[in-house]
C-alpha cells in the first residue's frame, strides 16, 4: 500500500528546506523503498511511498544509514590535532552497523593522510589536489557520492562549488565535521525530545529544544543569528539538528562534473546543475559587487509538479542545464531568457532562484530572490537575434569598466528579467532604452570602448518596434520621427554598407543632453544644412526616404502642442526605436475635428515644405522649374530660428512672405501664439504627416479657390 505524506517542513525556500526534501527523498527510495516518488504541490513536498507517518519516523531513527561526509583535507574537518573530535570519535567510537560505510571512510581518510605525512591540512593547491586525488581512487563508492559534490579536479586544479561552499566548509564552519556531531546528537546520543525534532523537521509545526550551540550556515540565514534576528539587538543561533543532517544528505543530488567547453579555449570548467553566475537584478538589496564577487553564483531549484522517481529526478540534476541560442545559459539574466523560451525540461512547472551573496560582513548566504514559473514569454525571441552581442557587451563591461557602463549593464540584465516575466510592450520598450543608455554610455568612454573593441550594436529588425508598441501617442510619435532614420544623427555611428560602426566627432546632435523640444529644433536645423550648402543629391535621398517615413496622426501632434504628453518619455523613447528600423504604416483615416494651431502648418510650410506635401497646392499652370523652387525651402533658417525663440508674430509673418513670393497669398499675415506653445509648434514640425493631413492643413491657410475662409479666420481668431 502507498501513502502520500505532505512534508511541510520541506518548502522550496530557503535553500536548507528545499536540500532538505532532496536528501528527504533520496534516503527514503534508496533505503527503504526503491519506488517511492515526489513531486511538488505548490510550496508543499509530496512523497508517495510504502512509508506512513509513524513508518518514516522511526525509519529515520531506527534504519537510516548516514552517507559518509567528510572533508580531510579543511582543518576543523576532524581529522587533526587541533579540531573538535566531538563527532568523529562519537562516530568511530560506536558499533552500530548503521555507521560501518562512515567508519570505512574515515579509516580510509586518516590512512591517506598519513602516507602523505600530513599531520596538519595541506597549505598548497598542489598538496590538496593529490590528497583529493588519492581519497577519489581509494574511497568507496558510498563516500564518493559527497566527494562529487563538493570537489572536481580540472585541468587547472581542484574547483570548488558554489553549494558547498569552498571544499566543504563555510568560513571557519566545516560541512563534514558539523554533519558528524549533528548525526551523534540524534543517531549515536540521542536525547529524549529527537523524536519531535525529527517530526518537526518533516512536518512543520511549533518545535522546542532548538540547538544553539551548531549552525546551518549558508543555507538558511534566518537562524544563522546575529544583527536583527531576534526581537533584540542580536539574535542566537537556533537550528533543529535534523534539519542539517537532512539537509546535507540532499546536497549530494548535486553532483558536479568537469565539462569541456568547446566554444572556449579553456580545457575545462566546472558544471553544476541549474548554477550560473549571479546577475544582480531582480531583488531588492542587488548591487553590482554581487554580479562581480568570485564566489557569487546563483542556483535555479526546480519544483516539478509530476510525481517522478529519484531515478528520474537524478536525471534531471544530471544534466542541470539551461539552454538558449545554441548555448549553455552562463548567467542569471541567461537562465531566466531559457525558462521564458522553455528551454528547460518541460516537467518542471518553476524554479526557485537563490542567490550566493556577501551579506552581514563577509559572509556568504545563500538568499532567495524569487520564483520563475516556466511559462512561454514571446518576447524572449527577439533577444536570440543580438545574443552575440550582449554575450561579448557583457564579457568587456565586467572588466575595469567605467561606472556608467557597469549600470548600463545592469539595467540590460534588469530589463531581460522583465521580459521573461511579462509579455507587456513596455517591457521591450525598457530593453531598448537599457540598450540605447548602454550605447550612450560606450559614446562617452570612448577610450574604454576603443581599448576593449566594443562595437555598436547593429540595427535592429521592425519586430522590436511593432512587439514593443504600448499604443500610446509618446510612442506613436516617437516611432514617426525614429523612421526618418535618426540614429547617425543622434549617436556617434554611422553606417559602412550594412554595418553600423563609430563615428567620434561633432557630427551628429547631443540628443540626450537636450530636451525634446531642444532636440527636435536642433535635428530641423541639422537638416536644412545640406540645403544651405544646395546639395541636391542630399535633396534627393530625403524625397526619396518620405514614402519610408512612419506618420504621425494630428490628434498625436496637437495632443504634443499642448503639452498633454511626456515629453521625456518621447524623447528617451525616440533614442530607443531609433535604433531599430520603423517599417512605414499605411495612413490613418483623416483626424475628424482634429485641427493643430494654425502657426503649426505656417511654420511646417516655411521649414519643410516638401515634407508637408506643398507640391499638393501649388497652381496647375507652374512650370517644373518653379514646382521645384517652391519645394526649397526658402528662408527656412530665418523662420525656424525665429520660432525657437518663441517670436509668433516674426515667424508667422516671414512664413506669409515666402508664400506669397511664390504665388500663394495667405489669409493670415501674422500670428500671435505664447512663447513655449510657438516653440512647440516649431519642434511639431520634424514629425512626418500623411499626405491627406497636410493637405487638409494647407487648404486652411493658403489661397487656393474657395477655400474656407471663415472656418481659417475663426480658427486664428480663437
Amino acid at each position: 500500500m502507498m501513502h502520500e505524506l505532505t512534508l511541510r517542513g520541506c518548502a522550496p525556500e530557503p535553500l536548507a528546506a528545499y536540500l532538505k526534501a532532496l536528501g528527504v527523498f533520496r534516503l527514503v527510495s534508496e533505503q527503504a523503498d526503491t519506488n517511492a516518488r515526489a513531486r511538488w504541490d505548490g510550496d508543499d513536498f509530496v512523497l508517495t511511498s510504502r512509508l506512513d507517518r509513524a513508518m518514516l519516523i522511526a525509519f529515520f531513527l531506527e534504519q537510516y544509514r548516514p552517507t559518509p561526509i567528510i572533508t580531510p583535507w579543511n582543518g576543523g574537518s576532524g581529522f587533526f590535532s587541533k579540531d573538535s573530535k566531538a563527532g568523529i570519535d562519537s562516530i568511530t567510537g560506536t558499533s552500530d552497523a548503521r555507521f560501518d560505510a562512515y567508519n570505512a571512510a574515515i579509516a580510509e581518510a586518516k590512512a591517506i593522510l598519513s602516507e602523505l605525512r600530513l599531520t596538519e591540512k595541506p597549505d598548497s593547491k598542489e598538496d590538496k589536489q593529490i590528497l583529493l586525488e588519492m581519497l577519489r581512487s581509494r574511497l568507496s563508492d558510498d563516500a564518493l557520492e559527497w566527494l562529487d559534490a563538493v570537489a572536481v579536479v580540472t585541468d587547472d586544479g581542484a574547483e570548488y562549488p558554489p553549494l558547498l561552499g569552498t571544499g566543504g566548509n563555510d568560513g571557519r564552519l566545516d560541512f563534514g565535521n558539523n554533519h558528524m556531531q549533528r548525526i551523534a546528537d540524534m543517531l549515536i546520543s540521542p536525547s529524549r525530545n529527537t523524536k519531535n525534532l525529527l517530526a518537526g523537521s518533516l512536518f512543520g509545526g511549533s518545535i522546542t529544544g532548538l540547538n544553539a550551540a551548531g549552525t546551518t550556515g549558508q543555507f538558511f540565514p534566518g537562524r544563522a543569528g546575529g544583527a536583527n534576528a531576534g526581537p533584540g539587538f542580536d539574535g542566537r543561533v537556533q537550528i533543529n539538528a535534523w534539519d542539517y543532517v537532512l539537509m546535507m544528505e540532499g546536497a549530494l543530488l548535486f553532483a558536479a562534473a568537469a565539462t569541456r567547453r568547446y566554444e572556449t579555449i579553456i580545457g575545462g570548467s566546472l558544471s553544476f546543475p541549474f548554477c550560473v553566475r549571479s546577475s544582480a537584478v531582480g531583488y531588492g538589496s542587488a548591487a553590482f559587487k554581487d554580479a562581480t564577487d568570485t564566489r557569487s553564483s546563483e542556483l535555479w531549484l526546480p519544483l516539478w509538479n509530476a510525481s517522478s522517481s529519484l531515478r528520474e529526478i537524478r536525471s534531471m540534476f544530471g544534466e542541470g542545464r539551461a539552454r538558449l541560442s545554441g548555448r549553455n545559459a552562463v548567467t542569471g539574466s541567461d537562465f531566466a531568457r531559457a525558462v521564458a523560451r522553455l528551454g528547460v525540461d518541460r516537467g518542471i512547472r518553476e524554479f526557485s532562484r537563490h542567490a550566493f551573496l556577501v551579506r552581514n560582513g563577509l559572509s556568504y548566504f545563500a538568499v532567495p530572490i524569487g520564483r520563475w514559473p516556466v511559462e512561454h514569454r514571446k518576447h524572449t525571441e527577439l533577444l536570440d537575434r543580438i545574443d552575440a552581442w550582449l554575450v561579448s557587451f557583457r564579457a568587456k563591461a565586467r572588466k575595469d569598466a567605467p561606472a556608467s557602463i557597469t549600470r548600463a549593464l545592469t539595467a540590460i540584465d534588469r530589463s531581460i528579467l522583465e521580459m521573461c516575466r511579462s509579455d507587456d510592450p513596455v517591457s521591450v520598450q525598457e530593453f531598448l532604452l537599457a540598450v540605447a543608455d548602454a550605447e550612450t554610455a560606450l559614446a562617452r568612454s570612448r577610450r574604454f570602448t576603443t581599448e576593449a573593441a566594443i562595437t555598436p550594436l547593429q540595427r535592429l529588425g521592425s519586430e522590436w518596434v511593432s512587439n514593443a508598441d504600448d499604443q500610446s501617442l509618446e510612442f506613436e510619435l516617437a516611432a514617426s520621427l525614429a523612421s526618418l532614420d535618426l540614429r547617425t544623427k543622434i549617436a556617434p555611428v554611422h553606417t559602412v554598407g550594412n554595418r553600423t560602426e563609430w563615428r567620434f566627432d561633432n557630427s551628429h546632435v547631443d540628443w540626450d543632453a537636450l530636451d525634446l523640444i531642444d532636440g527636435c529644433i536642433a535635428l530641423l536645423d541639422l537638416a536644412l544644412r545640406p540645403c544651405r550648402r544646395d546639395d541636391e543629391a542630399q535633396r534627393n535621398q530625403q524625397r526619396a526616404q518620405r514614402n519610408l517615413w512612419k506618420t504621425a496622426s494630428l490628434a498625436a501632434i496637437e495632443a504634443f502642442i499642448d503639452g498633454r504628453l511626456d515629453d521625456a518619455r518621447i524623447r528617451a523613447l525616440v533614442r530607443a526605436l531609433s535604433l531599430c528600423h520603423v517599417d512605414a504604416l499605411p495612413d490613418a483615416e483623416p483626424s475628424v475635428g482634429i485641427q493643430p494651431p494654425v502657426l503649426f502648418a505656417m511654420l511646417g510650410f516655411g521649414i519643410r515644405p516638401a515634407a508637408m506635401h506643398l507640391d499638393a497646392v501649388l497652381p496647375r499652370g507652374m512650370t517644373d522649374e518653379k514646382r521645384e523652387r517652391a519645394l526649397a525651402p526658402r528662408n527656412a533658417t530665418t523662420i525656424l530660428r525665429r520660432a525657437a525663440s518663441g517670436d509668433a508674430v516674426a515667424a508667422s509673418s516671414a512664413v506669409t512672405r515666402t508664400l506669397r513670393a511664390i504665388g500663394l497669398p495667405s489669409f493670415v499675415d501674422e500670428i500671435y501664439e505664447p512663447e513655449m506653445r510657438t516653440r512647440r509648434c516649431a519642434a511639431a514640425v520634424l514629425f512626418p504627416i500623411a499626405r491627406g493631413e497636410a493637405i487638409r492643413l494647407a487648404e486652411s491657410i493658403v489661397k487656393t479657390g474657395s477655400t474656407l475662409r471663415s472656418t481659417t479666420t475663426m480658427e486664428v481668431s480663437a
